[in-house]
């Protein structure tokens, strides 16, 4: 009888310990949220050489380069300034993919904020792409562009990859 009591409370406690210990985080999803999050208060607080640096070179190229490319971050942000300054999005992977050369992922990006006394929530998309097996990431901000344009300015994103709409939520308060 002793023997059973001191088995069952042997394995209470292994599995109690088990239960605590955490499973190691994935280092390419630490590293992708650090490159994202690192992007995304970039722009926030308008560190321009910095959300250039993080950006997806071909969609830089798309807007005939730098200057062009900087021209219409700027523009986005002034749309919303206030908004953008006032309330901090939280960012979530959706999807992470690898083939043999690199990694691509699809984040949300989701910034809840009150206007004209109701809650709005906007959804917009950030598509990363890591050429070094997940070491470093560039993006694409999709925040004022269809998933079907996609393939024009990011020629090589993975088929396999779902990306959806821009979207916006509004609730009354």
């Amino acid at each position: 009888m002793k023997a059973k009591v001191y088995l069952l409370v042997l394995c209470f406690f292994a599995c109690f310990m088990r239960s605590m210990a955490q499973a190691p985080e994935d280092p390419v999803r630490v590293t992708l949220s650090k490159f994202a999050d690192s992007l995304v208060t970039a722009f926030r607080f308008e560190n321009w050489d910095t959300y250039y640096q993080l950006s997806n070179q071909n969609v830089v190229k798309y807007y005939g380069g730098q200057a062009g490319y900087m021209n219409f971050t700027r523009k986005s942000f002034e749309a919303s300034k206030a908004i953008i300054k006032e309330n901090p999005e939280s960012l979530t992977i959706l999807q992470l993919e690898n083939d043999i050369n690199q990694w691509q992922a699809v984040l949300s990006r989701d910034r809840r904020y009150e206007f004209d006394g109701k809650i709005t929530t906007t959804t917009t998309y950030l598509i990363g792409q890591s050429k070094d097996d997940g070491e470093t990431w560039k993006f694409f901000d999709m925040g004022f562009n269809p998933p079907e344009n996609v393939i024009y300015m990011m020629p090589d994103v993975f088929s396999m990859l779902t990306i959806p709409q821009r979207k916006v939520v509004v609730k009354e308060k």
